[in-house]
């Protein structure tokens, strides 16, 4: 009896190296599996991918535009799909109307599904002689990203930094040479209730003049949403945007601000915008400086002084003070009919009919 229970411990001590054997055999022999099956999975996506780019090209042409990818690159094995062109192009045989773009790189991240991120090189450069347009950007950086699954786009963003646009000389509009920033945003994403938030921002926006004058900067912000719109943009947003619009679309702006120096305004209400582009409803405008109003817009527009001193007065003739974080303003209300726009029974303006 003593001497069985002598010899346990052996037999226990030559059965754990095989189950330990067993073991790593087990894990070797998944690990190779999941490989295979990653292997496929990373293939299978760029196909697809190829597909999708295929797709565009002919879409693109079946509409009369060319589209071309010089030195076209695919990779990212195993984490990702990465196509890349070191020049970009777009041309529209009938409208005339051309961009070059000197690198795209695409990147579709395989461990986040549904999601595809852009990185795009400076310079741009858009030429639509038949519109007069005609620019040339640069930027220090440019990305973008949008998050989709099988139901279609859901989300996106942009980001910008220290970008400049310059137009030629046969193409400027109202005496600028063109236009600087240091930052911009956008975001895109599904809110509650089947409503879509936006939200942007620009800063330190300057508009460059022909004659070299210093102009002021301009900061943008806005905060809206779109209500109503669903719970994707599908795979042809614009049409969901149409249908959307059929349906009386009403944007929900949360905030809107433009701000300049001691100068700013900031609006918030709901519009409904009609299914030809043009905007109705009512905003409450705040004006933050408005006795420095008429300066500021001379600098961007000589001789305008006098009829901008008119129009704050008529301001202030329809608004009532009231008291800000940053101090005294100027609380009045817009009203938009058909996209004309009124202070009480006053017009001051039209706004342009929205493409759509």
């Amino acid at each position: 009896m003593a001497r069985a229970t002598r010899e346990a411990p052996a037999r226990r001590r030559v059965a754990t190296p095989r189950r330990r054997r067993s073991g790593s055999v087990f894990l070797f022999g998944t690990l190779i599996v999941l490989a295979l099956l990653w292997l496929v999975y990373w293939y299978g996506a760029s196909e697809i991918a190829s597909a999708v780019r295929d797709r565009v090209t002919a879409a693109a042409a079946a509409r009369g535009y060319a589209v071309a990818c010089a030195n076209a690159a695919e990779g990212g094995f195993p984490l990702s799909i990465d196509v890349s062109c070191s020049r970009a192009s777009f041309a529209g045989q009938s409208s005339r109307i051309s961009a070059v773009i000197d690198g795209v790189s695409t990147t579709a991240p395989l461990y986040r599904p549904g999601r595809v991120e852009w990185i795009a090189t400076g310079p741009l450069v858009i030429d639509a002689p038949a519109g007069g347009i005609g620019l040339t950007a640069t930027w220090r950086k440019a990305e973008a990203s949008v998050n989709g699954g099988i139901n279609g786009f859901s989300a996106g963003t942009t980001l910008l930094e220290e970008v400049r646009i310059a137009l030629p000389p046969d193409r400027r509009m109202l005496s600028y040479a063109g236009l600087a920033l240091s930052s911009a945003y956008l975001v895109v994403a599904p809110a509650a209730d089947e409503d879509y938030s936006i939200s942007a921002a620009a800063k330190a926006v300057a508009l460059e003049s022909d004659d070299g004058r210093t102009l002021p900067e301009i900061d943008v912000e806005a905060e809206l949403a779109a209500l109503a719109v669903g719970n994707s943009l599908g795979l042809d947003p614009r049409r969901v945007l149409s249908d959307w619009l059929a349906r009386g679309g009403s944007l929900r702006i949360d905030k809107l601000s433009l701000a300049s120096g001691d100068v700013s305004a900031t609006q918030s209400g709901t519009l409904t915008l009609s299914p030809d582009g043009k905007l109705s409803g009512n905003l409450k405008l705040v004006i933050a400086g408005i006795e420095k109003l008429p300066d500021l817009v001379e600098a961007f527009r000589p001789g305008s002084r006098q009829r901008v001193a008119e129009v704050a007065a008529a301001l202030v003739a329809f608004s009532k003070p009231v008291e800000t974080p940053n101090g005294q303003a100027r609380e009045m209300a817009l009203i938009f009919r058909d996209s004309v726009v009124s202070i009480g029974i006053i017009p001051i303006g039209v706004i342009p009919t929205l493409p759509f």
